[in-house]
């Protein structure tokens, strides 16, 4: 839920939703089996190209890049009317070497570790998806820890998770700065194109919220917690 397209418009919107919504997404994992303690950021995922981005149409007639089971930006590609290519992450510098691919969405750091970087010239300064990760245990498995084992297990990882949400985002950061300092150029996109871009994923969102990889509930209650922080910030509240 947290990864769909362009939900989130910043950070602050971010840590909004996730203080009233992460426990209730573990705890949806534990009803799956599955045992997770927190989630780390990953930023947000900016498109990056050889040519600058500033609007849907640039990206027409290019092979956009969606990471392998990435089943919701698949969607979103084919519903803004792109042609997205299935690769693992694996495969994503050989695809921009060999012309297979001509647009990615990546997090600033991503694409520095992962060398990205040098094959594309431009970044969109807007935020596409927020990108976070988790590690689960099988429930089954660790039940077989004794109750003490499993609070001292619990500590280490909350305050691990704890650690890496703010070294994560200092250094997305940084690497952005790095990035504009190597060479590639920050793109702004068109004006309104956020609007519609929000406008039609939104109804892509409670589309899928039809099917089994989206929960209807969830979304409407982060919908809801991101609209009263909206309406909030433009009032001027505190």
């Amino acid at each position: 839920l947290y990864g769909l397209p362009f939900l989130f418009d910043s950070l602050e919107e971010v840590d909004v939703v996730r203080k009233a919504m992460d426990r209730t997404m573990i705890e949806g994992l534990r009803e799956k089996g599955l045992v997770s303690f927190g989630l780390a950021s990953g930023g947000f995922a900016h498109i990056m190209s050889n040519e600058p981005v500033r609007n849907v149409q640039d990206m027409k007639g290019k092979r956009v890049w969606v990471p392998e089971g990435d089943l919701i930006s698949y969607a979103a590609m084919e519903r803004f009317g792109l042609s997205p290519v299935t690769l693992p992450a694996t495969d994503v510098l050989t695809g921009l070497q060999t012309g297979l691919i001509d647009v990615i969405g990546s997090s600033a750091i991503g694409a520095l570790v992962l060398q990205w970087h040098t094959k594309v010239n431009y970044i969109s300064t807007m935020p596409v998806s927020y990108l976070f990760g988790l590690m689960a245990i099988e429930e089954k498995y660790y039940e077989r820890l004794s109750p003490a084992d499993q609070r001292i297990v619990e500590d280490v990882y909350v305050r691990m998770y704890q650690q890496m949400e703010i070294s994560n985002n200092v250094d997305n950061a940084a690497a952005m700065t790095a990035l504009e300092e190597s060479g590639l150029k920050l793109i702004p996109p068109e004006d309104g194109l956020l609007v519609s871009l929000k406008k039609e994923s939104r109804q892509l969102w409670f589309e899928l919220a039809q099917g089994p990889n989206v929960d209807e509930a969830q979304l409407k209650a982060i919908d809801a917690l991101l609209e009263a922080h909206r309406n909030s910030v433009s009032a001027g509240a505190p």
